[in-house]
């Protein structure tokens, strides 16, 4: 869903709330690895 908005946002040249999704992503992935 986010990956969506990311897409959405830099197709919109919004790039900046693409890089900020793009961030939280990251974030969210280095969570699931770190819990398993």
């Amino acid at each position: 869903e986010k990956r969506k908005a990311m897409e959405s946002a830099a197709k919109e040249l919004d790039f900046m709330t693409a890089a900020k999704l793009r961030d939280e992503i990251k974030m969210l992935q280095e969570k699931v690895q770190t819990a398993s």
